[in-house]
């Protein structure tokens, strides 16, 4: 018979896993019990002084409610191979006894060297199962002991760990001597906020994780409670209410009174608090409906779903009253999610692997303001390649296609069908960045003639031609008869939201009450239009005219954006005018003729392009130092 032989050597490497820290091996622990239908998962501290009087953790107990462990599957959670040499990948392959190297086991004993489990179902007592990395050096054996019959202990009641006396389980680290952090409060700090994204979708369906500490005081062998908190949901997408940011938002929600109203990203975070208790929030960011669907993926006749899931910030943290939203203390908790990656996989909504995956540059600063999650079953695993300890996936960013060239979906081996699935997985990931990036450049570009057009007599911005224009349009054309009804405003208050998605509502509807009393029968607005080379397009709502110039225009950005930043009014106001005269015109006499209007909308596209022609292969462009020289020789 061959001698099991248990060395140094063998322990050390027995004990070493792929664990990015002690709080993914918490995770793991807190996979099981979840899976055993947990409602409420407790993980207790208990802290002791050493002889300097210096705190350390002495144990670490993890409770559940679940519904326990039968005696056969409790005295095999801990089961690990053995062998007759110390080369471990040969020990597991040869002789291997339930699933060492993955759970329960290989979590444990990377961070401490005694581990002791108590189960209890509904009908049954608690039973122990205990694991001890010494007693097994001392006595050359892989063999663990059968599970026992045993009550809790004792001091477990003191400390409040049995979350249910009729079922659960509780898993003891004693020894523990490679935790990453030496205090309990440190530990958890950065805990928390890992564990609350790992498990925000079993936080958002009502499941707890807790957090606490006793400290165990030695003289009358009493524990004293220092804390217990609960793991708040930590959501990267930014899609869920009272999450992990709230105390972000709350902190700069706090009025600076030495500013401006306007100028105060108080006021602009306080949206999203205000009216609510103090650990809640509403969502701060946006999903992006186009970008968020199921990509399916056929092999060996199996469909596997991969839902696609895209968000991006709302302007008000983006841009809240200044342009650099992301110097802020919100900024700084998109800045920290951006460093560690806006791309997220989960693994039936329980995270598995973050990052850049190289898709994104993460000393860009706009990079911040967006997130995608792509979310698969467990069915996958092979072709993601999911690590053992669910801490990653195999998964690289490839934009070459060569699994197309052959591939058969009936026969291919797994590395093709995975060459073949990350290529549309990254396609897929391209596109959205694509998409979302256009978003957030759009918004840019809102905000700054959002900032441009200065203030109202109420402080309400909104990026309208001059008072000239609007003055001269009321004279020519004419005023209305009468104030708009309320069908009528609802209905020009749609359109402008429509052009203006990323503008504070409040502006709008100050905008159009503007308009309704000043009776004036049109209006100019400054907003980009995708996909268009016109300089200018225009919209009717119910008799109104709504005259757009595009901001995206290179006339706009090398002729007029100068004479807004100057407030050169009389420049702006001839170049505004001339254009309205088109659009009254063509609005006149051309609108009833639908080959008409399609004839002029042609040219007005060709007319913009060859606009943009002169601008670009002449280098013609208005600064506003020539804006300044200008009116400095008109003084003189």
């Amino acid at each position: 018979m061959a001698t099991n032989i248990i060395t140094p050597k063998f322990i050390e490497r027995m004990r070493s896993s792929d664990y990015q820290s002690t709080s993914y091996a918490f995770a793991e622990i807190i996979d099981n019990s979840f899976d055993a239908e947990s409602n409420t998962v407790r993980i207790t501290s208990i802290e002791k002084r050493d002889p300097q009087n210096r705190k350390y953790i002495d144990e670490i107990i993890f409770s559940d409610d679940g519904i326990g462990m039968g005696f056969a599957t409790l005295n095999n959670c801990l089961t690990f191979a053995y062998g007759t040499n110390d080369d471990m990948e040969e020990v597991m392959e040869k002789k291997k006894i339930g699933k060492f190297g993955m759970g329960l086991p290989n979590s444990s004993i990377s961070q401490c060297k005694k581990v002791n489990v108590f189960s209890k179902q509904v009908i049954g007592d608690w039973h122990l199962k205990q694991l001890d990395i010494q007693h097994l050096v001392d006595n050359s054996s892989t063999e663990l002991e059968d599970c026992i019959l045993s009550p809790l202990p004792a001091y477990f009641s003191e400390i409040d760990v049995i979350l249910n006396k009729e079922r659960g389980t509780l898993v003891s680290w004693k020894e523990c001597d490679r935790l990453d952090r030496q205090y309990a409060e440190t530990l958890y700090k950065r805990s928390e906020s890992i564990l609350g994204r790992l498990f925000r979708y079993y936080l958002a369906k009502g499941c707890k994780i807790e957090l606490a500490i006793y400290l165990h005081n030695e003289s009358d062998d009493t524990y004293i409670k220092q804390s217990l908190n609960s793991v708040v949901l930590n959501d990267p997408l930014f899609l869920t209410p009272n999450a992990y940011i709230t105390k972000a938002l709350r902190m700069a929600s706090a009025r600076d009174e030495s500013l401006d109203e306007k100028n105060d990203p108080a006021i602009y975070y306080g949206k999203f608090v205000n009216g609510l208790a103090d650990n809640e929030s509403i969502p701060t960011n946006i999903k992006y409906e186009d970008y968020s669907f199921v990509h399916k993926f056929e092999w060996k006749g199996r469909i596997y779903d991969f839902r696609i899931k895209s968000s991006h910030a709302n302007i008000n943290i983006q841009k809240p009253g200044i342009r650099e939203g992301g110097k802020t203390k919100v900024g700084a908790v998109y800045g920290e999610k951006m460093k560690n990656g806006n791309i997220y996989f989960t693994r039936h909504q329980r995270e598995i692997s973050f990052g850049h995956y190289g898709f994104y540059n993460i000393s860009a600063e706009n990079n911040r303001w967006w997130s995608i999650e792509i979310d698969f079953d467990p069915e996958a695993d092979e072709l993601l390649g999911v690590s053992n300890t669910k801490q990653g996936i195999k998964f690289n960013r490839t934009v070459d296609d060569e699994s197309s060239l052959g591939f058969d979906k009936h026969t291919a081996s797994l590395q093709q069908a995975r060459e073949k699935l990350w290529f549309e997985i990254s396609s897929k990931i391209n596109k959205a960045i694509n998409a979302l990036t256009k978003v957030l450049s759009t918004q840019a570009k809102q905000f700054e003639e959002f900032i441009k057009q200065g203030n109202d007599d109420d402080g309400t911005p909104f990026p309208t031609g001059t008072d000239s224009t609007s003055q001269a349009i009321k004279n020519t054309d004419k005023q209305r008869t009468g104030r708009f009804d309320e069908d009528q405003k609802q209905d020009l208050i749609t359109a402008l939201k429509d052009k203006f998605r990323n503008l504070p509502e409040e502006s709008i509807e100050h905008a159009v009450n503007k308009f309704d009393k000043s009776l004036v029968r049109g209006c100019i607005i400054y907003c980009p239009i995708e996909g268009s080379d016109q300089l200018w397009s225009y919209t009717e709502v119910r008799g109104f005219l709504v005259i757009s110039i595009n901001t995206n225009h290179d006339f706009y950005n090398n002729i007029m954006s100068a004479f807004r930043d100057t407030k050169f009014e009389s420049a702006l106001t001839a170049i505004e005018l001339f254009i309205s005269s088109l659009a009254w015109e063509q609005n006149t006499h051309f609108d009833n003729d639908n080959d008409k209007r399609r004839n002029l909308d042609n040219f007005r596209t060709y007319v913009g392009i060859h606009l943009n022609n002169y601008l670009q292969e002449n280098d013609i462009k208005v600064t506003i130092e020539d804006i300044e020289k200008f009116r400095n020789d008109e003084v003189i």
